[in-house]
Order: C-alpha cells, then structure tokens, then sequence
C-alpha cells in the first residue's frame, strides 16, 4: 500500500477539534447543499458521509451556483462509500467546483452524467476511488477541468464525451498541477470542432501534470482537423509518463502538438 495511502486513511479517521460531521441520507439533495453550504463557514475541515448504495439525482443546480453543489470554498472531505451524484436533467451543469481557497478531499464517490464536465477545479482536490463517467461538455473538459492543484489517486474516468466547439479540450483538461496515479482513463471521446483541432481525447495538458502506474486505453479523437490522440501536451507544458500503459486509442496514442512542450517517458509501453 502507498504511503500516501496510509497517511490519508491516517487523516480521514481522524476529526479535528471543532470540524464537524454530516451524515446525509440517501436522495437528501437538500440535505447534502446544506451541508456543503455549512462546512463552508467554518475553517475546520469538515467530513460529508454518504450511505452505501445511496444515489442524489440533481435536477438543477444548487441555489446561486452553476453547478450541483455550492461552490466549495473552505476545507471539506466527503466519504461517499460508492453513492452515485447524478444530474438528472436536461439542463447541462457540472456536479461541483472547487474555489480558489477551497480543499476538497473526496472519496469513494461517482459522479455520472455531468452536463457540463464533472468537476471544475480552482483549489485544491484530492480524489481517491472516484468515478467520473458518462459526462459530457460541449468545450472545456467533460471530465475534469483544473486550474489548481489536483491529484487523482485510484480513479476511473470513462466514456465521458466532449463535442468540441472548443478545439483544445479533453475528459480532462490540465491547466494547472496534476497528479493522476494508479487510475484508469477508458472510453473517452472527443469529437467535432470547425476549425483545426487538436484533442486530448484522455488528457488535454496546459500546465504540469504527472501520470503514473495508469492506464490510458480506448479513447477515441476526431482526426479530421489538425492532430489529435489520446493525449495532447501544448505550448509549455511538462507531462511525465512513468509506469503507465497507453494503447487501443484512436487515431494516435500520443499527440504532442504546440512544441516545445516536454514529454517525459519512464517506463511506459504506448501503443497504436
């Protein structure tokens, strides 16, 4: 087991004095916006727990924000114990954003059928066990669009779909730090666009980002405008590939577009 892995179940079991604890019942929409609108005031970091097999269908967004959830903006970890967030609507919205000043640590928890992407990140996020799936963005990320510090930790993100009026996109789109380390990124597409395009069908990268111990495979990119593949590093970015497998995408597994941005390969098997 990770390090890393022992210390944050080290610091998940562990409540801080004066952080508090919300248990939300399953479909208790209201309940959970309450909860994050709470942790919200506080500085502690408070924990969110959601039952076994619960589902939160979301059929607008929370009240003065543009996505399922409030805007996180203090420190919170949600445990969802395999609880499914759903949009359940025909009104496109992510589940959730993390503000500049927020932490959010969230595990266990799959976020389906996003209209706008899942999440969008401006702070700090740690995801360990999530699954993002069947989401989708017309621009951006359908996945996960971060401009802050972000680490995903046993993840799958999957058969997400971006229709690209917006021709540098991805299932996620790095803008900022990222890790991604013993996940899966599966059965993405990325498709569309009317001017020359270039996709990260998986991982689209504008900033510094990290893959490790991964699997990218199956994801599919429009090759009829410009030069597309499973992953896309532009301008200056840095992308480290390391123990990671990369095969089964379409058109190409790689894509290195907008030189001189540097790609790192250590110990990585990529294939057509």
């Amino acid at each position: 087991m990770h390090r890393f892995t022992l210390l944050l179940l080290a610091s998940l079991s562990f409540t801080p004095s004066g952080a508090r604890d919300f248990l939300i019942e399953s479909g208790d929409v209201a309940g959970l916006i309450a909860a994050i609108e709470a942790a919200n005031t506080t500085p502690e970091s408070d924990r969110v727990f959601l039952p076994a097999q619960s589902e939160y269908r979301f059929r607008t967004p929370a009240p003065g924000a543009a996505t399922a959830l409030p805007l996180i903006e203090g420190r919170l970890q949600i445990i969802g114990n395999g609880a499914v967030l759903r949009r359940y609507s025909a009104e496109a919205f992510a589940h959730l954003a993390v503000g500049p000043d927020g932490d959010l640590a969230m595990v266990d928890v799959v976020l389906a059928d996003g209209g706008n992407g899942a999440i969008h990140n401006a702070g700090r996020l740690l995801a360990w066990g999530v699954t993002i799936e069947d989401s989708s963005a017309r621009g951006g990320a359908s996945a996960l669009l971060n401009t802050g510090t972000a680490r995903l930790l046993d993840c799958d993100v999957r058969f997400n779909s971006l229709a690209a009026a917006d021709p540098t996109g991805g299932a996620i789109v790095n803008r900022g730090t990222l890790e991604i380390d013993d996940s899966r990124l599966v059965g993405n597409t990325a498709f569309g666009g009317t001017a020359p395009t270039e996709f990260g069908a998986a991982l689209s990268n504008f900033g510094q980002a990290t893959v490790s111990h991964s699997v990218i495979s199956a994801n599919g990119a429009d090759a009829a405008f410009g030069r597309s593949g499973a992953i896309a590093n532009f301008g200056e970015a840095t992308l480290r590939l390391r123990d990671s497998v990369i095969e089964g995408n379409e058109p190409a597994a790689l894509a290195t577009v907008r030189l001189p941005g540097a790609i790192e390969l250590s110990g990585t098997r990529i294939e057509r």
